[in-house]
This record gives C-alpha cells, sequence and structure tokens, in this order.
C-alpha cells in the first residue's frame, strides 16, 4: 500500500515538472520581419543578389 502512495505522488510530481518545462519554453518563442533582415543584413543583400 505504501508503495502505491509513493508511486502516484512520483507520477504527480513528474506531471507537475513536465507541465513547468512547456511555460519556460513558451517565453522563447519569437518573430522576426524576413523583408527587413534581408534588406539591412549583410548576408541578407548577397542571397538577395
Amino acid at each position: 500500500m505504501k508503495k502505491n502512495i509513493y508511486l502516484i505522488a512520483g507520477f504527480v510530481l513528474m506531471s507537475f515538472i513536465f507541465s513547468s518545462i512547456n511555460v519556460f519554453a513558451a517565453d522563447k518563442i519569437g518573430f522576426f520581419n524576413l523583408r527587413e533582415v534581408m534588406q539591412h543584413s549583410t548576408s541578407g543583400k548577397k542571397a538577395g543578389d
């Protein structure tokens, strides 16, 4: 019986850990303007030629 309680507690703890990892990953999503990058960067200018 005690082993089952520890097993359930472990699964609950792991689910909290995995759900918090997804929250940290959501902060790193970004957007960029491809047209501006192509016009202003040196490698973008070379690729446009």
